[in-house]
This record gives C-alpha cells, sequence and structure tokens, in this order.
C-alpha cells in the first residue's frame, strides 16, 4: 500500500492545501493525518494571517483517510490524554490554571501558555473529539501515534536525545506485534527513522528501510524555521521518501 502521511498542520492552510495537491497527483491509496491539525503559539506568527483551523480540520476532514489526535487538537477540545489518566492526574486537567498544572506534574508537560486563543466552530471540536490517540492500519503493518510511548499524544516536554530515548516505543511496536511507527510531533527537517541498529536524519530524500521495527518522524506541514513537507510509505516495496514543500 502507498501512503501519504501528513503531520503538524498548526492550522497553515497554505501549506496544507499546497500538500494535498501535490499528494493528489501522487496516486496513493491512503492519506494518513498523525495529528496537530489546529493549535497555533507566538512561535508560528510569521505567517498568522494565513492561518485557519476550521479550514483545516475541514479539509482533513475531507482528504484524510486516517487521522488521529496531537496534544494541540486535545487541548483545543481539553481532552486529558490516556497518559495522563494513567498518572492520575486530576480528571479536570484542564480546568487547572497553569500554574496549578506546572506544580503537579513537576514542569514536564506543555502548559500551552503560548497558544494564540481562538473560538473554534462547534463542529471543528465536534469532530476534533472524535479522534483516537493511536491507530493501526495496512493489516497490522502500520501503527499511527503523534508521539513516543508511554506520551502517544506528545502532552509532555519530553524531548529525545539519544537513541536508546526511543527504545521504549520499538519495544512497544514489538508487543503490539507492528513493523511501522509512523509518528509526529518532532517536525524534522525530512524524516528521521530509528530502530534498534541505527538513528538518523536524513532531510528529504527517499530510501528504503531495512531494519524493523522501526520508527519513522514525519516532517511537519507547517512552516517555520525548518523546512516543510510530507511523508510516502510504500509499505509492499518498504521505501521511504520525505516531499519538500519547498518552491
Amino acid at each position: 500500500m502507498r501512503l501519504a502521511i501528513i503531520s503538524d498542520i498548526h492550522s497553515d492552510l497554505t501549506s496544507l492545501q499546497s500538500a494535498v495537491h501535490v499528494i493528489e497527483k501522487l496516486h496513493c491509496d491512503r492519506l494518513v493525518c498523525l495529528g496537530d491539525i489546529v493549535g497555533c503559539s507566538i512561535y508560528y506568527r510569521e505567517h498568522l494571517r494565513e492561518r485557519n483551523p476550521d479550514k483545516c480540520v475541514q479539509l482533513v476532514r475531507e482528504k484524510c483517510d486516517h487521522v488521529i489526535a496531537g496534544n494541540h487538537d486535545l487541548f483545543a477540545t481539553r481532552r486529558m490524554p490516556g497518559y495522563f489518566k494513567e498518572l492520575n492526574y486530576p480528571a479536570d486537567w484542564f480546568g487547572l490554571n497553569a500554574e496549578d498544572r506546572k506544580k503537579i506534574s513537576g514542569d514536564s508537560v506543555w502548559l500551552y501558555e503560548d497558544e494564540i486563543p481562538y473560538e473554534y466552530l462547534p463542529h471543528t471540536i465536534e469532530y476534533l473529539t472524535t479522534l483516537p490517540e493511536t491507530m493501526i492500519i495496512d493489516n497490522g503493518t502500520v501503527h499511527l501515534s503523534h508521539f513516543l510511548f508511554p506520551d502517544l499524544t506528545g502532552s509532555t516536554n519530553a524531548s529525545p536525545h539519544k537513541r536508546q530515548d526511543f527504545f521504549p516505543h520499538l519495544q512497544y511496536l514489538e508487543k503490539m506485534n507492528v513493523q511501522i511507527g509512523l509518528v509526529g510531533h518532532g517536525h524534522p527537517e525530512g524524516y528521521a527513522e530509528i530502530s534498534k541498529d541505527s538513528a538518523g536524519v536524513y532531510g528529504y530524500r527517499q530510501n528504503k528501510i531495512l531494519s524493523f521495527p522501526v520508527i519513522i518522524i514525519v516532517p511537519a506541514i507547517t512552516r517555520e524555521d525548518t523546512e516543510n513537507g510530507f511523508l510516502i510509505l510504500d509499505t509492499d516495496s518498504m521505501i521511504v521518501e520525505a516531499v519538500s514543500l519547498q518552491e
């Protein structure tokens, strides 16, 4: 199966429309979205006028075959991540003020203090509320999550630096009997690939996956200080290619 994978749109309608336009010419079997459809912080202010979360959600809903939630999508709907429930965080987590959440978490989670306020349309919230945190597709070959086990939605501010930091997710994939874990959240320039044998960021290029299980980190759709793009994965040939949206 030939999959096109997008992630981390962050309300950037212009880039999302560009990606969909290119992807439709590539004749993929499925279009996958790994979350963070909405959510825009001051960090993305350069293209603020071109951001429209409601229209991004509408386009994802129309075009994507498989969609999961990212941490910003959960925050928009004030949904508590499953990982927080496992840690016994208060059920009214998003009803608490930032200081209380910071104290309870030991400053280990995103507080969204820099999130630009937005009044979402009711049908946007309704759709985001339906999105699962994870999904397995392609006859059990591919696992979708926004981030790494155990924080599968990327709701903590954990940032892996060493290959060993990815081992819990690789072990999780093994337990789930899945070959490939597609992950967003990291905003790599191109794509990153991590297995127990190797790890690296490979830019916007094509490569063959040789070691399993493997984590593939997908580039971001949103424009920022790194080159944005999307991923194509052929699960028959195991060829992966990151495609840039830069002209």
